[in-house]
């Protein structure tokens, strides 16, 4: 299911249900993968870092690559 809008305890409360969400549009210095959210908005475009995730089961990953 996609949300176009997030709930205002998106980033204060810890996901309980084993999901992960990811999320972008805006842009961060770090990618970060955590409480069942991942930010992986490094602005490729502007920045030359291009971040992916690979999750597996309940595991995951982060890859960039670039500057």
């Amino acid at each position: 299911r996609t949300r176009m809008w997030g709930h205002k305890d998106f980033f204060t409360k810890q996901r309980s249900d084993g999901h992960w969400v990811a999320h972008g549009h805006t842009i961060v210095d770090k990618a970060v993968m955590e409480q069942g959210r991942m930010s992986l908005d490094t602005g490729a475009y502007a920045t030359g870092r291009l971040t992916a995730a690979g999750l597996q089961g309940t595991d995951g990953w982060l890859l960039q690559v670039g500057r």
